[in-house]
């Protein structure tokens, strides 16, 4: 039996990605399911997502979840932290063990590479590098949001 997936939470479990693909300059992007779930909520329509088109600006986009297994990109996924010191989960312990951070605005969907060596030469080393503790102190700078989401990767 064949079912029709609507939802980011349906698409998240078959480990489906989400393109969206603008309709003015036919440039398209690839998400995951899943982290797109855990942005928005398992239950929002994948139809009602909102992208724009970074070459053209265009808000024209076709958004469709797909399953191409051959041709599936490496989109990373966020990580812990882990090492044996104390100053676990902090701006020093991403910088000593080569982890990028990367903050998403919810409001306009900009994303950019944090320069660590900035966050640390600002807050300290010991910083927290926690997003209940480092997202208040942090803003978009596409619109000016303070609504952002964190996550840290290895490369």
């Amino acid at each position: 039996m064949t079912k029709t997936i609507t939802t980011l939470g349906q698409a998240a479990r078959h480990g489906m990605l989400v393109r969206s693909r603008c309709l003015t300059c036919n440039k398209s992007a690839s998400f995951t399911a899943g982290s797109l779930a855990e942005m928005f909520g398992h239950g929002r329509d994948i139809r009602s997502l909102k992208f724009k088109c970074r070459d053209c600006n265009s808000t024209k986009c076709e958004v469709l979840p797909y399953e191409e297994l051959s041709k599936r990109p490496a989109i990373p996924k966020p990580v812990q932290v882990q090492t044996g010191t104390s100053d676990n989960g902090t701006i020093g312990a991403l910088i000593d063990n080569g982890y990028k951070l990367w903050a998403h605005c919810y409001e306009c969907r900009h994303s950019r590479k944090m320069e660590l060596a900035l966050l640390e030469a600002r807050l300290g080393r010991s910083h927290s590098a926690m997003h209940k503790d480092l997202a208040p102190k942090l803003k978009c700078s596409a619109c000016g949001s303070k609504n952002l989401g964190l996550s840290a990767t290895p490369y």
